[in-house]
């Protein structure tokens, strides 16, 4: 029968009715269709029908369109297995066996009777479900009846549903059998069979994936998975599947599943489903989600899903600063960037030439795929001795794979030049009406520059800040002197014509090549040093450019007069 009115009717017989796994419903078979021992239609469903001591026609039960009358009554063509078919037939019983044993089993049953007074139900078939090992687990006696009067056909054969629930796995076989009535005589001369329904499992099974963890990473491909496939009502068979697809970042479609394990039967204790490595053809590195799927006899499917990480790449390492043979002082960040599809940790160490390696410095990612950018670590150049040494960064992921950046050489300088102006003396008068040679010491190991520059008390002065404007005698990049045998040098002629009589500064500045990180944003290390005289003769007191009888006036107007006390 169709299975929907099947399904209706023993709904209405058994308010307890069970969603069956399957059953088999006799409509897809031709009329005339025999069960024998070699033709078995639904063997491939787990299910063989026979009969016991049914002797006419052969003893095989056979498909029939559904007796005239018979409920339930779906469109024609509806079929239903029949009986053999005579008489005697009272010790025919017709056996449903199952593949596996299953905890639910349902069924509708009709009988034909002999000569049973109308419309009075009577016992006309029994109907038993039995363990695997053979005894009678459950078994009921079937009352029916053949309906007549005002009805339509007349008479009409009377359908029950019968069921069984054993609450676990273990009916192996129904039997259908004909109950003999007053002296021995069977009740009816033939019955009828439809809507074998089973399993009644309407839970999924239980799935779980204990290893790996959410994001975990797969190193180099060698993947290990454990967790359990359990199914508690066990109704039929348990599979279970392993499978991966990529997981691509603004795909438009899902990638397929690739199976890599497939398993049969239940483990409901922590078991091995994987261990192996993965193609890097078939799995390159990546990202993927990992599903374990199990599904048991009724269809019904549970899922686990974890995201995992393919990784067979060392990191990808890059250090921008300090660049190869960059001079460098003062608390040094080491800049660059690193980044892997997994956590990644890294070391930043120096070495004197020829000397040990020294941390300075560590960090690590804690996100998958994080990358960092920024500083590694802060070298303090102070607390090693000026010379050149190597950098080295180390990045390592969470798979073992290292990344080393080439070495890098770096010159330490924290000493400041040496810059000293030797002449003009310091509070001299020099005259301002020629060109001054400044003479003195400019040396460093590593000089990037020097600058010399005059300041003249009547000189313009830069209102906005207060302080006085400086004007550029000279600049240079070379050493000036030679401080290991004392002799100074010339640093500049200092054109210092028409400048007046008047107080002067000189400063000079030097700053050696020490660089910071980013390269290029300094300032190195630098000396300052100031030099104070006066421009003219000392014998000019009143500033005319002439020594004269008027500079003795000035001389005796201010003889034996004291300067005013400090106040």
């Amino acid at each position: 029968m169709f299975r929907a009115i099947a399904a209706a009717l023993c709904l209405a017989a058994a308010a307890s009715a069970q969603t069956p796994c399957s059953g088999v419903y006799f409509d897809d078979l031709a009329p005339n269709t025999l069960f024998t021992a070699t033709n078995q239609p639904y063997a491939s469903r787990g299910v063989t029908i026979t009969t016991n001591g049914c002797q006419p026609f052969g003893g095989n039960p056979s498909v029939v369109a559904s007796p005239s009358g018979a409920l339930p009554n779906p469109p024609s063509p509806p079929h239903c297995l029949a009986s053999p078919f005579g008489d005697p037939i009272g010790d025919c019983c017709v056996i449903i066996r199952f593949s596996t044993p299953q905890r639910f089993v349902r069924l509708q049953v009709a009988s034909d009777f002999w000569n049973p007074p109308a419309n009075t139900p009577a016992p006309a078939l029994t109907v038993a479900a039995h363990h695997a090992s053979g005894p009678v687990l459950i078994s009921n006696t079937v009352s029916l009846a053949k309906l007549s009067g005002a009805i339509v056909p007349n008479p009409k054969l009377m359908w029950d549903t019968v069921q069984f629930d054993a609450g676990n796995c273990i009916i192996s076989e129904v039997r259908v059998c004909v109950v003999r009535g007053a002296g021995g005589l069977p009740m009816t001369q033939a019955f009828y069979i439809d809507s074998i329904e089973w399993g009644s499992d309407t839970t999924p099974p239980q799935v779980a994936l204990f290893f790996p963890a959410e994001k975990t990473c797969v190193c180099d491909g060698n993947l290990f998975v454990s967790g359990r496939l359990c199914d508690p009502e066990d109704c039929g068979p348990l599979t279970g599947t392993l499978a991966l697809r990529p997981i691509v970042s603004g795909a438009t479609t899902t990638p397929p599943y690739t199976t890599i394990a497939t398993f049969t039967g239940q483990f409901c204790t922590t078991s091995v489903l994987f261990n192996g490595s993965l193609s890097p053809t078939t799995f390159p590195d990546g990202e993927y989600l990992l599903r374990f799927t199990g599904t048991n006899a009724c269809g019904l499917t549970a899922t686990d899903d974890r995201v995992i990480i393919i990784d067979r790449t060392p990191p990808a390492l890059q250090v921008t600063c300090p660049t190869v043979n960059q001079i460098v002082c003062g608390n040094l960040p080491v800049l660059g960037t690193v980044s892997d599809r997994c956590t990644v940790s890294w070391t930043v160490e120096i070495a004197a030439s020829g000397g040990p390696w020294v941390q300075v410095g560590s960090g690590a990612t804690t996100t998958p795929g994080a990358s960092f950018s920024g500083a590694f670590a802060t070298i303090p150049t102070a607390s090693f001795p000026n010379g050149n040494y190597q950098v080295r960064v180390i990045a390592t992921d969470s798979c073992g794979h290292t990344s080393s950046h080439p070495l890098l050489r770096i010159i330490i300088d924290n000493t400041p030049p040496h810059a000293r102006i030797t002449s003009p003396l310091s509070c001299n008068y020099i005259c301002e009406s020629r060109q001054t040679q400044v003479m003195g010491f400019i040396a460093d190991a590593n000089l990037r520059s020097w600058r010399l520059e005059y300041r003249m008390c009547n000189g313009p002065f830069n209102t906005s800040s207060g302080a006085a404007v400086w004007t550029t005698i000279a600049t240079g990049t070379n050493p000036v002197g030679n401080l290991g045998t004392g002799v100074p040098g010339l640093i500049a002629l200092w054109d210092n014509c028409n400048l007046g009589r008047c107080p002067y500064i000189l400063r000079l500045t030097a700053e050696d090549g020490c660089d910071r990180c980013p390269a290029g944003s300094g300032p190195g290390n630098i000396t300052v040093t100031y030099q104070c005289g006066n421009l003219g003769h000392p014998s000019d007191l009143n500033g005319d450019g002439a020594i004269d009888f008027n500079d003795f006036l000035a001389f005796l107007n201010f003889f034996n007069v004291p300067c005013p006390p400090c106040p």
